[in-house]
């Protein structure tokens, strides 16, 4: 599954339509200015259907997104989370991703996430999007179309 393409596509529809930074939660990178959102994949493999078709495996797998935002100001990080739910509720949106292969599938957990720094609160608020993809895995080895057993 390539999920260096799943990743670069969804960010740039977040960072695209929100004109704010995503980045990977928890790197060692300098935190951007305020606000900014971060993303990890919570659960990269979640398979709900397959087939093997002419050696080929052909996989419908789901894949969990976290967003937080992270800010300040307490109604900011509420209105881009609000902001990117609907990057993904949004029909001209869900499309936008359909066409790259990515399904949009339903949010979760959106809520606060707030923290205490060693002087001041980082207001944090986020969502967990659900997304599909179909994966294709091709068969590396021969298939056994019959067994003859010797005695």
């Amino acid at each position: 599954m390539d999920y260096e393409n799943i990743k670069r596509i969804i960010i740039f529809h977040i960072r695209n339509n929100t004109g704010h930074l995503v980045i990977l939660q928890a790197s060692n990178d300098e935190q951007p200015a305020y606000p900014f959102c971060a993303y990890t994949l919570t659960s990269p493999y979640l398979p709900k259907a397959s087939a093997e078709i002419d050696g080929q495996l052909i996989e419908d797998v789901e894949i969990v997104f976290s967003f937080t935002w992270h800010s300040q100001d307490a109604t900011e990080v509420q209105m881009l989370s609000h902001k990117t739910a609907m990057l993904f509720k949004l029909s001209q949106h869900r499309q936008t991703l359909s066409d790259q292969g990515i399904v949009f599938v339903k949010i979760e957990g959106i809520q606060s996430r707030d923290t205490f720094l060693s002087v001041d609160n980082e207001r944090r608020y986020g969502l967990d999007v659900r997304f599909r993809v179909t994966h294709v895995e091709e068969s590396s080895g021969e298939i056994i179309e019959s067994v003859e057993i010797l005695q």
